[in-house]
């Protein structure tokens, strides 16, 4: 049983992994498909992870604290390339999109212990793959504008989830993909004119960057085209809809 678990979720990584490679050369479709995939596998190897936890608990009425270890194993992908030239996205542009999928290293979450008090779900690579599926969604609505509505809200869909999946984990925003995720929702919700919507994820967001700065961590996590990024929708104003009316 614990070889199939190993299977199944080594057979994700490398789906979630080729699904990123296709975002990265604007393959959303193909992408897409990858990450659907690889949230199958995961599914099959949480219900291998979830029997073995009851077979443990028949056995023993011992139980053990969980431990939350830092997510060091996620890797963020380069920027899909606009131009053939230009990696970064353009900052000038309305609102910014934060456009990196989520690497997953093979060896994430193989240190587990099949005595904690709750089976392995894979949170950190569910949440991943989510997300990166939610970033599929975005991309596709950007660059086709006849279905952009359509894979807007899928994207908004998968980001939600994402988010819950993180909240059950952390119950706070803790990592990079928090701030992603916030980010982009905010631009979806700004998007659709929700901007009091845009507006909350944005604040959220910025509380966000003020604590990865406190921390040190924001110019280790970020590259500086993200951070300008970042803080050009902090900084946006809602337009005035009754001035416009």
């Amino acid at each position: 049983c614990a070889a199939i678990k190993t299977e199944e979720r080594l057979l994700a990584t490398h789906m979630n992994n080729e699904g990123v490679r296709n975002l990265e050369i604007c393959q959303y479709h193909k992408a897409a498909e990858c990450f659907r995939e690889a949230l199958t596998k995961f599914t099959l190897a949480v219900q291998e992870a979830q029997k073995q936890h009851e077979a443990f608990k028949s056995t023993s009425q011992t139980t053990f604290p969980d431990t939350l270890k830092p997510e060091t194993d996620c890797h963020w992908s380069s920027n899909p390339f606009q131009t053939d030239s230009q990696e970064c996205p353009d900052v000038n542009e309305n609102i910014f999109v934060y456009r990196r999928g989520i690497y997953i290293l093979p060896h994430l979450g193989q240190e587990e212990n099949i005595n904690s008090s709750r089976p392995n779900t894979f949170t950190t690579e569910s949440a991943a793959v989510v997300y990166n599926l939610g970033l599929a969604y975005h991309l596709l609505g950007e660059n086709n504008k006849e279905d952009q509505s359509q894979n807007f809200r899928k994207a908004m869909q998968f980001y939600n989830i994402a988010a819950s999946i993180r909240k059950q984990r952390l119950g706070c925003p803790a990592d990079l993909i928090d701030i992603a995720i916030l980010n982009n929702l905010g631009q979806i919700h700004h998007e659709f004119a929700n901007y009091d919507l845009s507006r909350a994820c944005f604040d959220q967001l910025a509380k966000g960057l003020t604590y990865f700065h406190q921390c040190g961590v924001l110019e280790h996590c970020v590259c500086q085209c993200d951070q300008d990024g970042f803080m050009m929708n902090v900084m946006m104003k809602s337009p005035d809809i009754a001035a416009a009316a």
